[in-house]
């Protein structure tokens, strides 16, 4: 028989307890938190195609235009690289969706200062996801 002193009693309670603990902890699965209005930040799932239009309106347009617009524009500082111009919604879509053919990395890259871009970072983590978001959407819906 095995005798247990006060001490060594107390101490099997307490990994008992400690590996209860981890296990209740345990995290099994990761989840991506969502965006506002119901837009996720994730490949996952991707955005329905007949709602691409909608979600550019609602997430990316913003963005562009407080962003992207100040340079990218007819007359802007960048404007010979491409130009887009405000309130002009599908002229927008199919710039940067046929600029980034295939390639939507290289415009979130340029736009958090992963690569040279002559603008600096401008997006935010969020922002970005938001714009990786609707250009890997897109192409999944036109491939």
């Amino acid at each position: 028989m095995i005798y247990f002193t006060n001490k060594s009693r107390l101490l099997v309670v307490c990994i008992g307890i400690l590996l209860l603990a981890i296990q209740a902890c345990k995290i099994t699965q990761y989840e991506h938190k969502r965006l506002d209005n119901d837009f996720t930040a994730g490949k996952e799932k991707p955005i329905e195609c007949e709602q691409l239009q909608l979600a550019y309106t609602e997430h990316v347009e913003p963005l562009v235009e407080s962003k992207c617009i100040k340079c990218h524009e007819a007359n802007g500082g960048a404007g010979n690289v491409f130009a887009l111009a405000e309130g002009e919604t599908q002229k927008n879509i199919n710039t940067l969706t046929s600029l980034f053919a295939g390639n939507y990395i290289e415009v979130i890259n340029k736009t958090t200062g992963k690569t040279s871009h002559v603008g600096g970072a401008l997006l935010g983590r969020k922002e970005a996801a938001t714009m990786e978001h609707f250009l890997s959407s897109y192409q999944a819906c036109n491939d």
